[in-house]
């Protein structure tokens, strides 16, 4: 595990138990922390191709979300789709010249209806637009992270993604069932949790050279102007 694992576990697991126990104030405070470190490491590392850079306007989307879902949930909620919609060009950028994967993605298409039934039954207006909106998009974004990696399975950039996605899923998931459904104690660890590794895994997927690769770095170079 690199240094640069290692401070950013440490600064989503403060955010994870500020979520939990700390005021909103200075939960909203410290949550885009993460997020801005990865965008650091990014930029001073690299991105590797053209779909990588759509998954860092991802990322930089998520990060305003994020925030501004703290204020106003439909507003934070309309630009997290925005976020799923580049994630969803990612995807789409990988799977244009594999048309039979395109294809088989398509399999999770009763998936897709189940959720949206959900979220129409569920959520009230005005949510339920952009909510239903987002859970396509995402759902998008999920079954065609993982055909991308099903036609290369030993690539690990391809293998971060799918897992990223599906940790962000799984967030979304979480979130939707305790604010609609049923509350339960607990919900916001998991629901955080999952989205900052979900984040990591789709930045890692996005680095020009994966950080397993990469010796423990040097502070000092990061510090250069």
């Amino acid at each position: 595990m690199t240094s640069v694992t290692r401070a950013y576990l440490a600064l989503a697991a403060v955010v994870v138990l500020a979520a939990q126990f700390a005021s909103a104030a200075v939960f909203l405070a410290l949550k885009g922390l993460p997020i801005l470190l990865l965008l650091v490491l990014l930029q001073r590392w690299g991105v590797a191709d053209a779909g990588a850079r759509r998954r860092v306007a991802g990322l930089v989307l998520s990060l305003a979300g994020g925030l501004l879902i703290e204020v106003s949930f439909i507003a934070g909620t309309a630009v997290f789709l925005l976020a799923q919609a580049a994630y969803a060009s990612s995807v789409a950028w990988h799977l244009a010249a594999r048309p039979r994967l395109a294809a088989g993605a398509m399999a999770v298409t009763p998936l897709t209806i189940a959720i949206v039934a959900l979220f129409a039954i569920a959520v009230p207006q005005p949510l339920q637009t952009v909510v239903i909106a987002y859970a396509l998009v995402e759902t998008v974004v999920i079954a065609g992270s993982l055909a991308t990696w099903l036609s290369a399975p030993r690539d690990p950039r391809l293998r971060d993604m799918a897992a990223g996605t599906w940790l962000f899923g799984v967030s979304d998931s979480v979130l939707a069932v305790a604010r609609w459904w049923t509350p339960f104690d607990g919900a916001v660890i998991v629901v955080q949790s999952t989205y900052f590794a979900g984040q990591w895994l789709i930045a890692r997927s996005a680095l020009r050279r994966q950080v397993e690769a990469v010796a423990d770095f040097d502070q000092r170079a990061w510090l250069q102007v």
